[in-house]
C-alpha cells in the first residue's frame, strides 16, 4: 500500500470518526479539510452523458496553497477510484451534517 493509499483511508477513517470537518469549496460538488494547514480537496465531476460515471480527483495543497499531488481517474488504480469515490461520499455527508439529519427526522417522527 502506498503512501498516499494510507492518506486517503485514514482521510475516511478520521471523516467517519466525525474527527475531520469538511466544507463546501469552489463548486457544489467540491469538499475541503485541512489537516495542520495542508488542505485536501476531494472533487465530483459528473459524467457527461447517461449512465456514465462521475470522475473523481483528489488535491492536497501545502501550506502555501501550492498543489503538491493530484490523484485523479486517469492516475487511480480501481482501488483508489473507489476510496476516491467514498472520500468524496462521506465528505459531503459530512458537510450536509447527513447523520444529525437523520437523527432528527427519526425523532421528530418518533421512530
Amino acid at each position: 500500500m502506498s503512501e498516499l493509499d494510507n492518506i486517503l483511508a485514514r482521510l475516511i477513517q478520521r471523516t467517519t470518526e466525525r474527527k475531520l470537518k469538511w466544507s463546501r469549496a469552489a463548486n457544489p460538488n467540491q469538499f475541503v479539510t485541512s489537516v495542520d494547514a495542508i488542505s485536501v480537496v476531494i472533487h465530483e465531476i459528473p459524467g457527461f452523458d447517461y449512465g456514465v460515471p462521475p470522475s473523481y480527483r483528489l488535491e492536497i495543497l501545502n501550506e502555501d496553497g501550492e498543489t503538491v499531488e493530484i490523484l485523479g481517474d486517469m492516475d487511480a488504480t480501481d482501488e483508489q477510484y473507489q476510496q476516491l469515490e467514498r472520500l468524496h461520499t462521506t465528505a459531503r455527508r459530512s458537510t450536509l451534517r447527513y447523520e444529525e439529519t437523520l437523527e432528527k427526522l427519526a425523532r421528530a417522527l418518533d421512530v
